[in-house]
This record gives C-alpha cells, sequence and structure tokens, in this order.
C-alpha cells in the first residue's frame, strides 16, 4: 500500500533536516516514485529544486536533490520565476519590479509617442497610417482585447452554475478535517447534491468515502478530494447520515451529521473563493492598464493630427492597392465577421428546436418568419438603407486616413464612432437603435422555446443577407475608387 502523507514528509525531514517542505507529489502511476520538495535556504531558485525522492510504498529515501548539485541548464530553468517575478526577497523586490517593469513599459509607450511626433511632421503623403506608431497601437489593442478575452473565460470556468451551498457541518474524522455542505434548498426527499470538502494542509490520502443512510443504503462521494460530491435522494424524511471515510490504510473513519432544510433564494456566487482584497486589487490593476492604454492611444491619434492633415481627394484614394483592400477586409469584413458569428452561434439551437417539433404550424410559422424578417431586415434594412451607408463612411474613412478612426474602422463605418461633431446625430441614432435591438432580445428570451426558435430563424437569416449586403456594397465602393 502507498504510505500516508504524514510519513512521507517525516522521512524526507529526516533525510533533508534543512528542507521546509512546501509539496507532497504522488504521481496517479503507483510504480512512479514520491518527491517531497520545499525551500531548503535559496532564495533565488524554485521549490522544486530542493527535493526528497521517496519509494511510494516503503517510504525508503532514493535521493536528495540540493541547489548544489544541479548542473547549469536545469539550475537556469529553476532561477527562472523568481527572477522573472521578483519574488525572491520579499515584498521589497515585489515592488522593484513593479517599478522597473512600468519603467519599460513608458519607455515603449514614450517612444512610440516621439516617433509619431517626428513621423507626422515630415510626410509627404498625407497620414501614412500603415506607419510604426499606428500599428503598434492596433497590435497593442488587439492583443489585450484576447488577453482579457481569454482571461474571462478562464475565470468562468471557476464560476458556480448553482445556487451556493449550504454548510451544514464541519466535522474531524481521524486524521482529516472536512466541511460537509448541501446544494440549497437541502430537501433530500426532492434530491440534493452533498459536498464533503477535505481541508487543511497536503493532499487527503483517501481510499473511499461515503454518505451511510439510515435503512442502511449508501451514497458513494466521488471527485477530487478537495471536493468530493454525491446526489442524496430519498423517499423519507431524513435529518441525519454518516459520512465514513476510508484511509489507504485501509482504517475507517465515521461521524453523523445533520442535514436540514435551508432557504433556496440564496444569491449565486459571482467570483470564485479567493483572499480579502485580491480582487480589488486585480481591478485596481485592470483599470490602470486600460487607463494608460487610453492615454497612449489619445497621444498617438493627437500626433498624428498634428502633423500634415490628409488632403481632400476627389473620390480617390491615395492608398495603395493593397492597402486600401487591407482596410476594406478590417472594416467590412470585421462588422460581417460579428453578423456571421451571430447567426452561426444562434442556429444549432434553433434548428435543433424546429426539427424535434411535430406540429405542422411550426413549420409553417418558421417559414413566415424567415420571409417576414429575410425581405424588411435582410433585404430592406440592410441591403437598401445600412450597407449603402456602411460603403459611404468606409469611402470618407479611406479619404481623410485618419488613424485613430481606421483603428476603429469596423464601428466608425458602422455609424457607432463619429468622423466629426456634425456627424453626432447619426451615431445617436444607432446607439438608439442598438438600444431597441436589446430590448428585442430581452422580449424574445421571454417566451417559449418554439417561439424563441421561429423569430431567431428570421434574425439568422436577415443577419446573414445583411453580412453579404455589407460586403457587396463596399466591394463596389472599392472598386470603383482603385481604378
Amino acid at each position: 500500500r502507498i504510505l500516508e502523507v504524514g510519513e512521507f514528509v517525516s522521512n524526507a525531514e529526516t533525510a533533508y533536516p534543512e528542507l521546509d517542505v512546501r509539496a507532497v507529489r504522488i504521481s496517479n502511476d503507483p510504480a512512479q516514485v514520491v518527491y517531497v520538495d520545499g525551500y531548503a535556504g535559496s532564495p533565488l531558485f524554485r521549490d522544486r529544486a530542493t527535493k526528497v525522492h521517496l519509494h511510494p510504498y516503503s517510504g525508503e529515501v532514493l535521493g536528495v536533490q540540493r541547489v548544489s548539485d544541479l548542473r547549469l541548464v536545469p539550475a537556469l530553468t529553476d532561477a527562472v520565476d523568481p527572477l522573472h517575478f521578483g519574488y525572491f526577497g520579499g515584498l521589497w523586490t515585489k515592488v522593484l519590479w513593479l517599478v522597473l517593469g512600468l519603467a519599460l513599459s513608458f519607455s515603449i509607450l514614450s517612444g512610440t509617442y516621439l516617433f509619431a511626433v517626428r513621423s507626422g511632421t515630415g510626410r509627404r503623403h498625407g497620414s501614412t497610417w500603415l506607419r510604426g506608431a499606428t500599428v503598434s497601437a492596433a497590435v497593442s489593442v488587439i492583443y489585450l482585447g484576447f488577453v482579457g478575452w481569454s482571461s474571462w473565460a478562464g475565470v468562468k470556468t471557476h464560476l458556480p452554475s448553482r445556487p451556493e451551498a449550504a454548510i451544514l457541518e464541519r466535522v474531524a474524522l481521524g486524521p482529516y478535517d472536512a466541511l460537509v455542505s448541501c446544494e440549497r434548498p437541502c430537501d433530500p426527499q426532492a434530491g440534493t447534491r452533498v459536498m464533503a470538502s477535505f481541508v487543511g494542509a497536503g493532499i487527503p490520502n483517501l481510499s473511499s468515502a461515503r454518505l451511510v443512510l439510515p435503512d442502511s443504503s449508501f451514497r458513494i462521494l466521488d471527485g477530487p478530494a478537495r471536493r468530493m460530491e454525491t446526489t442524496l435522494d430519498v423517499e423519507y424524511p431524513l435529518s441525519e447520515f454518516v459520512l465514513q471515510v476510508t484511509g489507504i490504510s485501509g482504517l475507517a473513519y465515521e461521524t453523523e451529521v445533520g442535514i436540514r432544510p435551508v432557504d433556496g433564494k440564496a444569491a449565486t456566487r459571482s467570483w470564485p473563493a479567493a483572499a480579502a482584497g485580491v480582487w480589488w486589487v486585480v481591478l485596481a490593476f485592470g483599470a490602470l492598464c486600460v487607463a494608460s492604454i487610453c492615454c497612449w492611444l489619445m497621444l498617438v491619434a493627437h500626433a498624428l493630427r498634428s502633423g500634415t492633415r490628409a488632403a481632400e481627394l476627389s473620390g480617390r484614394s491615395r492608398l495603395s492597392p493593397w492597402r486600401t483592400w487591407l482596410l476594406f477586409g478590417w472594416a467590412a469584413g470585421g462588422f460581417s465577421f460579428i453578423l456571421v458569428r451571430a447567426s452561426l452561434k444562434m442556429t444549432p439551437q434553433t434548428l435543433e428546436t424546429l426539427l424535434t417539433s411535430t406540429d405542422a404550424w411550426v413549420g409553417l410559422a418558421a417559414m413566415a418568419s424567415l420571409v417576414l424578417f429575410g425581405y424588411t431586415e435582410g433585404y430592406v434594412a440592410f441591403h437598401q438603407k445600412f450597407a449603402p451607408r456602411f460603403a459611404a463612411r468606409l469611402e470618407r474613412l479611406l479619404r481623410e486616413q485618419r488613424a485613430a478612426l481606421i483603428l476603429l474602422a469596423p464601428l466608425t463605418c458602422a455609424g457607432a464612432v463619429p468622423f466629426d461633431r456634425t456627424d453626432f446625430r447619426r451615431c445617436a441614432g444607432f446607439f438608439v437603435g442598438s438600444l431597441l435591438l436589446v430590448l428585442v432580445v430581452w422580449l424574445v428570451h421571454a417566451m417559449s422555446a418554439v417561439w424563441q426558435a421561429i423569430i431567431l430563424a428570421g434574425v439568422a437569416v436577415a443577419l446573414l443577407m445583411g453580412a453579404t449586403s455589407i460586403l457587396w456594397h463596399c466591394w463596389r465602393s472599392i472598386r470603383t475608387m482603385t481604378r
């Protein structure tokens, strides 16, 4: 049998007295060795640089790794984290690393601004919007947007999708300490989930855990040891059960746990559990980054405007053809991508609902929705009104060649970003239309699933027609300007 965690720690401390144990790593493969790592007085190396290798069954010490035993490449690898993050000297080195990082970032931003100022005063052919300053700004915005999106996607995976659990009791079972909770409203007759979270240092070295009920039946808890859970559903009133835990050594421990109904209207948690103040620090850092980038973009835009303004062209762009088509892809392609993505996102659920319905009227209503939305939204709203305006604004953007507007080309051509003060009225109309669209979406979500599918089928077709119409009108305009 594999030994208990405490025995590995004891043997490691005997073999390496200077080691301050931080982790015990046990492989899923019982044939692999166990190693205990920690801190041994070398702040420039991470914990795994010092470790003790142990036999998983006998606990025999198979080897001791010290920093002095490392060769050049392993030593550099284990020194990367402390030197990169600056935590080897405590709070003072962290603050110093923060200051150095901000200084480096400021030098990049200030260098970009100076380059924009110097290149802006010597332009001969108007605003050369593909110069380094604007490209670096666009790359930075795209990168930050991608990082922000991926970070939020990662955070969402840790958010609970059900109501916050109600804590029943904290119990001690021999060497184990567990926090027992249940999913509100904690009614076993209606079916509820019971969780046992084993707390404390180290990895709970369990063989099995189960709930034993008064009628001698039991429910097996499974999942990670930090949060094992099972579904508890019985046909009789239940006020208590027995939590039974069996260790790897074969020893069993049990205790009684009471269960009682709890108010099921508790608010769900919005964020993963974290130490007090952590999210304030994260939000403050995010606000600082956003403010810095916004100020930087404002400075770059100001520098580009301070140079020679682009001459008004008589309907013909001075951009080279490949740059013109590049802007076409960014503006028309970017906005069309948003429409197509929205259409494809709602299509699977809509098709599933419509195809599984056996009512004849559902099919007829879906066909009527396709015709109605295809004509009113796809043809009249998009093809005859919105798409020509989008193409006209793209032509104006090509003539004026203003860097800040080019960075936001999809929104500029759609009417969300104004060219000047006289253009605010059109932008106000865009936002009013967007608010009305949000209201319509809210009303649709309040309907039944069948009616949602009927309406969304027409909306999906209208969005695809709109994306196609925008690309066609913009392609015609670009072809005319580059002839």
